[in-house]
């Protein structure tokens, strides 16, 4: 038996499930279960290795993940991807089928939901102490395919920012990011910059997180109401908009107390005891 865990990723979702499913497989590998990893996107494939993923297998969609299943195996799936059914049929002929959600989805055909709302999972090493930097780490995410964050300039160039670039960035695109910012550094020093600055602002709720998990001041930008919930719910401030004033104030006094995370990590390895 064998647990197989599907990863969904391209250059608009980024890397996000990635991160979160590299802390759920190394538990389910140090409980003593066999893993093999599916992405959709070979280049995520290498940078999990980043996460603690050592290979992978590369896939198109979700559609095509019972090509590789038996009817022994169990099945994680992380992805918004329309399944037309399949989990469905996933669930009639494997032994066990979860979803991992990260909003208030419910269970569409019975399948086990890992809900990632009320406890996100993040990695151990940002519970490490760290040396903090005490600068500004900007983290826009993965992918900035419309040159957004040059669009922005005004923002930081005159600011003590440091950008850490996207796995899922142009190349050539650092040249022209050069001007805007002090330091730059690249997507695979993620762990490294998250846990060592004193200050993160991001796009990204998977960062923000792990970033306040490190004990940083931590401001996320997101008009997302679901993303909102779960930032505040772990003390993390939350603007509308970049805006110097708004990042300013919402750095300074921040709350130090944390939510408990990885909790649901726990009850997904208590739904699996029968199956070892």
């Amino acid at each position: 038996m064998k647990i197989f865990y599907y990863i969904y990723t391209n250059h608009k979702d980024g890397l996000e499930r990635v991160r979160r499913g590299a802390v759920i497989i190394k538990a389910l590998e140090s409980n003593g279960f066999e893993v093999e990893v599916l992405v959709n996107d070979f280049r995520a494939g290498l940078e999990a290795r980043e996460y603690g993923i050592g290979r992978s297998t590369t896939i198109e969609s979700i559609l095509d993940v019972d090509v590789l299943v038996d009817m022994s195996d169990i099945v994680i799936i992380d992805t918004p991807e329309d399944d037309r059914g399949r989990i469905s049929n996933f669930i009639n002929d494997y032994q066990k089928v979860f979803r991992v959600v990260d909003d208030n989805s419910t269970s569409l055909y019975g399948e086990e939901i890992i809900n990632l709302s009320n406890s996100m999972v993040v990695d151990k090493e940002y519970q490490k102490e760290h040396n903090k930097i005490d600068r500004v780490l900007f983290f826009y995410g993965d992918s900035d395919s419309t040159k957004k964050i040059l669009k922005m300039f005004e923002i930081f160039k005159d600011n003590n920012f440091d950008i850490l670039l996207g796995n899922y960035f142009y190349q050539g695109y650092e040249d022209e990011l050069e001007k805007f910012f002090n330091f730059i550094y690249q997507s695979d020093e993620y762990i490294d910059k998250i846990s060592s600055y004193a200050n993160v602002v991001t796009y990204s709720l998977q960062c923000a997180i792990e970033a306040k998990i490190a004990k940083a001041s931590v401001v996320l930008v997101s008009v997302d109401i679901d993303k909102i919930n779960i930032a505040k719910s772990y003390n993390i401030a939350v603007i509308d908009r970049l805006d110097d004033e708004l990042i300013e104030k919402a750095l300074q006094n921040q709350n130090s107390n944390q939510k408990d995370i990885n909790s649901e990590i726990d009850i997904l390895l208590d739904s699996l005891k029968e199956y070892k």
